[in-house]
């Protein structure tokens, strides 16, 4: 089998099939003789199925016309025929008395605009050639209804229809202007306009926006929204519903208000100034608390500012409170301190950070019950010598003693050591179970080892770190350093010089963030917290004060009996948010483990129960005071069964009867609820009912609900209410067979679609039809998907064109089935009479071509030659040989032989010596000199280059501006070794893969096959009729 490189499009402009038209081309010529001397046969595509020709007189009709003739879609040339007698230079465009007058005129059989002018024939007086008629007027239009008409009214026009808002159209969508031996008129029946029942048009707020859904209809709902800087006042969307009065929305449309922020509300102990009375954006409101001898805390929030934040008006900044910040008796820590005594902290600063510390740490209750401290200083070493740990002071004094005679000296800065001395030993001295860790770390320099994987293992464990930071420079990466300790840059404070700055303002904020906020005003619960405690002495020495979140208004107690009520208790005590302690402690009389789950003689009993006051859950266990026997506990009212339900709908109701309870109504599909949206179960003295007056359902006009097609699918749109449509596709390797969509409209006999679903059987192929002169056999006979097509000519002398399309295969492609090749034709591919060409080829005589092969080569080439009409009209032939040179003795130039015969004595004389493979000097040498020698305007050039190696010279730039300068060129290579980058050559030759034709060996390859697909590629293919 040889081994060649089929090359798909060696003149893609003119390959065709046995069915495409073949019309004469010429631009701009001056005369007849000149369009059909310097013109060209040109074979039209698919969708070009007429003859063009075009005369345009500058001068008058008796002036020499400027002509051009081509291919053209027949709707397009119809258009510009009629086009001749109207007016655009008056009286006609056509016409023989008018400067730059134009006539186009068309015909429909092979080269029928070559032979004559037609237009010359056709409009030879075209003065007064014959008016077409058109259609007088528009037609009538349906009411409260118009019709969009296209600007002319000949033959073929048409007007659309159109019904007013509130209206559907029932009929047809357009008329047609339709000719009537010799006039025109409209055609088609005159729709009408149906009225729908809508609800009134919805405007948009101002400074809003509205978008509305379903046109108004019945079920129609709009939503709206606001600009910037505008908030909402009323509901976000209303319905379209129907009522007695017909359909009405169901609430007012809002307004959208200038934005404002909430209320302050008063500053207790302290005073609010506002710069405006109704807090408007970009309102300012100070506080301060100078009458109460108190501080703001927190300390850096004295203003706040009403500013447009996520969508809504808000302040900055929350109100502070006025505060003493001073940490209550209940509050419990285990606080561990590392001090950074490096060479950077001079003495008198030394003696400051001490006394910073123990100012702070008075602030605390020291006891072995309440705070515990922690203290060691470190620089390249830990100070082991001077060290405090848990349990050395139970007092301030004497941990103020400890601290104060703690001394200073070493150098370096080693803070992950320091991380991970805490880790590893300090937290493990004495510190107690329950009691939350901190550490506070004051340092000044940059650590001389590695500290985050120490501060994530640390922070891993359980600890909070607060970083104290005193920076000297670089207060970037500073800052990252103590970063990478906290995790939290809310966990750093930063000063600049030590000396001047640990001052009140700075205890203070130290302060605050470590105790509670004792602010004045009761904002926030306490609650008294313990975890998994086994007694209420227990739960009360070991736990602590928590300070509620703004959503949990309650303490809880839980109390987890293992045994039964005389066993040991799990206690557990926290804040909760109301709602959820409510519903714990209304399970305590149910059943879970019968009879109660909170029962004293169960195993696994568990009771849960709420107050709400500060540490109400820490003097006493109120659970066992509240269910000493709680066995006998009065049982909470249910509702029984279930409320009444709507006709045509139903209840979702909660599996729970107990007060609280809701059950959601809904209606069946085709029907819209009107009323209550659901009931609610509620107390009414010792017994508790449903509530809520029944709904009820209320059919709405629809068409029949759409079954989607089998192998496909549908999306409908309105709920099958009038004006709804529904879009249909298939699945893969499926074809719609149908409509593509319906719509419901009204009709005298109610809501109808206006088609039936459309069906989606198995894709597949159009029908080929017969093969002249050859035969069609195919694997199946309903041309299904997979089908293969075979062709061949039989017995007719004829062969398949083009070469390689032997079979077609019927396939799934860009979303439908279809043939992967077309159909081929059976032809004897000789080149017509009419062919034009101007071709020169080039040819490798390198050293290694060897003589044999030379001769073949040329042989070749006088054979594929012999398939033109070689003529000074029709196809011109150059040649030359090239190596490191280009042989000018022996070439062949344009015009130089005018037939066959002695163009063919030509080329056998032309031999073979010297060495190299210069291919771009081939190219520059064919640009710059053979084809500027004799060759024709108006023809289009062509270039063949054989050749079997590399070139030894640059080759891309010469390549590129050959085809630049319109040149096409088709490359034969001879491949004997370095496949790939042999063939990458001669793509950066022609630019184009498919202009390549690549064998292995030129001794046994260029043979008729080759010849064949050859000719096929550059000659048009003249498929028997």
């Amino acid at each position: 089998m040889l081994s060649i490189r089929l090359v798909l499009a060696f003149l893609a402009t003119l390959l065709t099939t046995s069915t495409a038209l073949r019309c004469w081309r010429c631009r701009n010529a001056r005369s007849a003789a000149q369009c059909i001397e310097f013109g060209r046969m040109q074979v039209c595509k698919k969708t070009q199925n007429v003859c063009q020709t075009e005369l345009r007189f500058s001068n008058g009709w008796g002036s020499t016309p400027t002509i051009r003739t081509s291919c053209k879609e027949s709707h397009a040339c119809g258009n510009n025929y009629i086009q001749n007698p109207r007016s655009a230079w008056l009286p006609s465009q056509c016409n023989n008395g008018i400067d730059n007058s134009v006539c186009r005129c068309c015909c429909n059989t092979i080269n029928c605009n070559q032979n004559e002018l037609l237009c010359e024939t056709m409009f030879a007086n075209v003065t007064s050639p014959p008016s077409e008629p058109k259609c007088v007027g528009r037609p009538k239009v349906p009411v409260n209804g118009r019709a969009y008409c296209q600007k002319s009214r000949y033959v073929g026009s048409t007007c659309k229809y159109f019904c007013k808002r509130g209206y559907v159209l029932v009929g047809n969508t357009q008329a047609l202007c339709r000719r009537f031996d010799d006039t025109a008129m409209w055609t088609g029946a005159l729709p009408i306009c149906r009225k729908l029942p809508m609800c009134q048009r919805v405007h948009a707020p101002k400074d809003g926006r509205v978008k509305c859904f379903g046109d108004d209809r019945v079920g129609a709902y709009c939503i709206f929204s606001c600009n910037e800087r505008h908030e909402l006042a009323g509901p976000s969307s209303v319905s379209c519903i129907n009522t007695k009065s017909g359909p009405q929305w169901n609430d007012k449309p809002p307004t959208c208000p200038t934005a404002k922020c909430d209320d302050v509300g008063e500053l207790k102990h302290g005073d609010v100034n506002c710069t405006t009375d109704n807090n408007a954006l970009g309102t300012v409101c100070k506080f301060d608390c100078e009458r109460s001898g108190l501080y703001l805390t927190p300390i850096d929030t004295d203003r706040t500012r009403c500013v447009w934040r996520q969508g809504r008006a808000q302040w900055s900044q929350r109100k502070p409170c006025c505060s003493g910040v001073v940490c209550p008796p209940t509050a419990k820590k285990d606080i561990v301190i590392a001090i950074d005594s490096s060479g950077s902290i001079k003495s008198e600063e030394w003696v400051l950070m001490k006394r910073f510390v123990i100012r702070v740490l008075r602030r605390f209750h020291i006891s072995p019950n309440n705070v515990q401290i922690a203290m060691y200083r470190f620089n390249r070493e830990i100070d082991t010598d001077s060290q405090i740990l848990f349990g050395d002071h139970e007092n301030i004094d004497t941990l103020t003693t400890a601290i104060e005679s703690m001394p200073k000296n070493g150098g370096g800065t080693h803070i992950g050591q320091a991380l991970r001395y805490a880790h590893d030993y300090v937290f493990k001295q004495n510190n107690r179970p329950g009691v939350s860790d901190m550490l506070w770390i004051l340092t000044d320099g940059k650590s001389n080892d590695e500290i985050k994987r120490a501060a994530k293992q640390l922070r891993g464990s359980g600890v909070d770190i607060i970083a104290l930071g005193i920076s000297r420079k670089d207060h970037r990466s500073f800052m990252q350093q103590l970063m990478d300790i906290t995790g939290n840059r809310k966990l750093i404070m930063q000063v600049s010089d030590v000396i001047n700055s640990f001052e009140d303002d700075l205890i203070q904020l130290a302060t605050s963030k470590i105790c509670e906020i004792n602010c004045s005003a009761s904002a926030a619960l306490r609650c008294w917290r313990c975890r998994n405690a086994r007694s209420a002495a227990q739960c009360i020495e070991f736990g602590q004060m928590q300070v509620c979140k703004k959503t949990q208004k309650v303490c809880q107690t839980e109390l987890r009996f293992s045994t039964g009520w005389g066993s040991t208790p799990t206690i557990r005590t926290s804040c909760k948010a109301s709602h959820a302690c409510g519903n714990n402690f209304i399970q305590n009389p149910r059943s879970a483990w019968v009879p109660s789950q909170c029962n004293t003689g169960i195993i696994n009993s568990v009771c849960r129960c709420c107050c709400n006051t500060n540490n109400c859950n820490q003097e006493e266990l109120l659970c066992e005071t509240m269910f000493g026997n709680i066995t006998d506990a009065p049982t909470e009212p249910k509702c029984v069964g279930r409320p009444k339900t709507p006709e045509n709908g139903g209840a979702y109701c909660q599996r729970s009867r107990y007060v609280g309870s809701t059950c959601n109504y809904w209606c069946k599909h085709g029907y819209l609820l009107v009323g209550n949206y659901q009931a609610l179960c509620r107390s009414v003295g010792d017994t508790a009912m449903w509530t809520g007056a029944l709904p009820i359902c209320r059919k709405l006009p629809m068409c029949s609900r759409i079954k989607t097609p089998k192998n496909g699918k549908s999306k409908c749109f309105g709920n099958e209410r009038v004006g709804a449509y529904c879009t249909f596709t298939c699945n893969l390797r499926h074809e719609l067979e149908g409509p593509s969509s319906i719509s419901c409209i009204n009709t005298p006999s109610g809501p109808q679609w206006t088609d039936e679903p459309p069906t989606c059987p198995p894709a597949k192929c159009d029908d080929l039809g017969e093969l002249k002169f050859g035969n069609v056999n195919c694997t199946t006979k309903t041309n299904t998907l997979g089908t293969i097509c075979r062709f061949d000519c039989g017995n007719s002398g004829l062969f398949l064109t083009p070469v390689d399309t032997d079979s077609t295969r019927c396939v799934w492609r860009q979303g439908r089935a279809q043939w992967n090749q077309r159909k081929p034709c059976c032809s004897g591919v000789v080149c017509p009479p009419t062919a034009k060409k101007d071709i020169a080829i080039a040819i490798d005589s390198s050293g290694s071509i060897k003589s044999d092969e030379w001769v073949r080569m040329k042989r070749f080439v006088i054979r594929v030659l012999r398939r033109f009409h070689i003529s000074p009209s029709n196809v011109q032939i150059a040649m030359y040989r090239f190596n490191r040179e280009i042989d000018t003795d022996s070439q062949i130039l344009f015009g130089d032989h005018e037939n066959i015969d002695s163009l063919t004595a030509a080329i056998e004389n032309m031999p073979k010596n010297g060495g190299g493979t210069n291919i771009g000097g081939a190219l520059r040498y064919a640009r710059d000199y053979v084809f500027k020698q004799n060759n024709r305007p108006g023809v289009s050039d062509m270039l063949w280059i054989l050749t079997d190696g590399k070139s030894n010279d640059e080759f891309k730039r010469a390549a590129r501006q050959l085809r630049a300068s319109g040149v096409d060129i088709i490359a034969l290579g001879i491949s004997r070794k370095g496949h790939k980058s042999f063939l990458q050559q001669l793509v950066d030759i022609t630019g184009d893969k498919n202009l390549i034709m690549e064998v292995s060996d030129v001794i046994n390859s260029f043979e008729d096959d080759l010849i064949q697909l050859a000719t096929s590629k550059i000659c048009e293919i003249n498929c028997v009729d």
